[in-house]
């Protein structure tokens, strides 16, 4: 759940010279609707795209609500990727798709990305026209937020959630690159998710499991800026509190509350 009265960053300005964005071939940040990774483009296609919310949060976005980007970075991924994703998962609308991937808008064609069947969380991968996907073992519950994290290292697809490795599945060779988009809660002509998005990225490398967990606690730590209030996030009965601390401190607690 996002806290009563606190306000999220502001619109970052660009992306932070830290090791975790070395890498980074897509940065969305849903409170400035732009991609920073991709020289904040706009969406191409944004049926029902939100406005900015209260305290820059995009609204929700729903089955006629979905956005997607022309992929200009897809060339510099081989044979690694990682895609990770942190929502509000509010209700399921009964449909199976990608909640944000390079993925086709009106075939079921995709390279790589996360998906929801409303149970239980998938990373997806194609190589060699073959697809593999890990998943999650336990599932989210409705208005939780939930850490996605999808992991291709080369040898094996990884599903990550809040912090935490649920699943593997071995895959092997490079991506493949069919000519899709981009794509936030849209696949195979429908849009499947209501969720509430707040951050999404990409890498053209496999995380390591400490920056697996690190992304997952905190997200923001991507973005450039002292003047912002960054949350972190910390694991409690199996789902993650967000808490609120300032960055000129240049340490961000974990604790059980």
């Amino acid at each position: 759940m996002i806290l009563p009265n606190l306000r999220q960053p502001a619109s970052p300005k660009r992306l932070a010279q830290k090791p975790i964005c070395a890498g980074l071939v897509s940065a969305i940040d849903f409170r400035s609707m732009r991609d920073v990774a991709q020289r904040n483009i706009t969406p191409s296609n944004d049926s029902g795209y939100p406005q900015p919310g209260i305290d820059g949060l995009a609204r929700s976005f729903s089955t006629t609500t979905w956005a997607s980007w022309g992929f200009n970075n897809r060339g510099r991924i081989g044979n690694q990727v990682s895609a990770f994703m942190l929502f509000d998962k509010t209700t399921s609308t009964g449909g199976n798709g990608f909640i944000f991937g390079d993925v086709q808008l009106s075939g079921a064609g995709y390279n790589w990305g996360l998906y929801s069947n409303n149970s239980n969380f998938f990373m997806f991968v194609k190589c060699g026209g073959t697809g593999v996907s890990a998943s999650s073992t336990t599932a989210a519950n409705a208005i939780q937020r939930v850490a996605c994290l999808g992991i291709y290292t080369g040898a094996a697809v990884e599903m990550w959630v809040n912090g935490a490795r649920q699943g593997t599945a071995a895959q092997s060779g490079n991506v493949d690159t069919g000519s899709f988009d981009l794509s936030l809660n849209r696949w195979n002509s429908s849009a499947h998710h209501n969720i509430n998005p707040v951050i999404a990225l990409a890498w053209n490398r496999a995380l390591s499991p400490a920056e697996a967990f690190s992304i997952s606690k905190n997200p923001w730590q991507v973005w450039e800026g002292d003047d912002l209030l960054f949350p972190a996030l910390s694991i409690a009965a199996g789902s993650f509190k967000p808490y609120w601390v300032r960055p000129a401190a240049r340490s961000i607690g974990m604790g059980v509350h």
